[in-house]
């Protein structure tokens, strides 16, 4: 099959050519691919402030956007349209796109197979099922986007879906960065690879099969606890630049309670487990992104991708009193 011209691709986004008629060539031709994503950058270029809102005014502006576009694949190759939006786009869209992924986590409702890997446990990779993340705390973007240099790095075929590939570069040092396929049909993240501040790849997600439901599932119904009853949970006084603290939470563990603090950059998340435990003496483990402390009628466990040195500088940090007292230092 010769590939569509530039007005059939133009229509085909929109809806207005047969969508199985051109599949399979979209899926093995990679220059009708980068037109199609390009277009996409572009209108993603053209539409004004506010164009996200519903009604007759956001199809008009819908409308005037296609034919914007339109008019640019009639009047311009390829290659210049690309030369048009690549550059502009990569890093306003690499950040749109992210913001977009945020969104879909919590709205959009699918199943799907995913592998993990991770390199420094040596294991296979470890495949399960996953579903709706509507359940998991949701991260504010514009403290991503203040921590993190965006970029768009290129476009693939992932879970036998078109993806946006963008990585996101701390600004602060002693942080991972990231590699991310986001689909460019829903937003949501179709694999990821997190790398270490050295730039060691420390684990690998893709979804292997990818299906997204109708209707909304019901979210996880967690027994967190909270009220004037029990007090906040000890702060660490030492957080790497960029985190701020997102939320404290108190969990029933049978007779006993658990605290969960939670950090974040806007990307990385750093959780922090605080439970009474009924050693005094001083113990400290670690693996990995996990470290273990000890001390003084408490059991601290924290949890991030930050090395080693930064985990056990949080920790210490941590201003521990006697049982039954615990305060919030700040």
């Amino acid at each position: 099959m010769t590939c569509p011209s530039r007005l059939e691709l133009s229509a085909y986004i929109d809806g207005e050519l047969d969508q199985g008629a051109l599949a399979a060539h979209l899926t093995a031709c990679q220059h009708c691919q980068r037109i199609i994503v390009t277009y996409q950058a572009l209108d993603a270029l053209l539409a004004p402030p506010g164009s996200t809102s519903s009604g007759l005014a956001a199809a008009v502006r819908q409308r005037a956007g296609r034919q914007r576009r339109r008019v640019l694949a009639a009047l311009a190759g390829a290659a210049l349209i690309g030369l048009l939006a690549w550059p502009l786009a990569s890093r306003a869209l690499a950040a749109h796109f992210f913001q977009r992924s945020l969104a879909a986590a919590q709205t959009i409702t699918f199943r799907a197979t995913e592998q993990v890997e991770v390199p420094y446990l040596d294991l296979r990779p470890l495949t399960q099922e996953v579903g709706s993340l509507r359940d998991e705390l949701a991260l504010p973007a514009e403290l991503a986007l203040r921590n993190y240099r965006f970029a768009l790095s290129g476009i693939s075929w992932t879970a036998g879906r078109l993806a946006w590939v963008i990585t996101a570069r701390p600004r602060h040092a002693r942080s991972p960065w990231y590699r991310l396929w986001l689909d460019v049909a829903t937003g949501l993240r179709l694999a990821s690879e997190t790398f270490a501040a050295d730039g060691a790849l420390s684990e690998r997600r893709s979804l292997l099969a990818f299906s997204q439901l109708p209707q909304p599932g019901p979210a996880l119904q967690l027994d967190w606890l909270s009220g004037p009853a029990l007090p906040p949970p000890v702060l660490p006084s030492y957080l790497p630049p960029g985190y701020e603290l997102l939320e404290t939470r108190w969990v029933r563990l049978g007779s006993s309670y658990r605290a969960t603090v939670t950090f974040s950059d806007g990307f990385n998340l750093l959780t922090l487990f605080i439970r009474q435990a009924p050693l005094w003496q001083e113990e400290r483990s670690s693996a990995g992104p996990v470290q273990r402390l000890v001390r003084g009628g408490f059991e601290l466990v924290l949890i991030g991708d930050l090395d080693q040195t930064e985990l056990s500088r949080i920790l210490d940090s941590v201003q521990l009193t006697p049982v039954g007292t615990v305060s919030n230092t700040g």
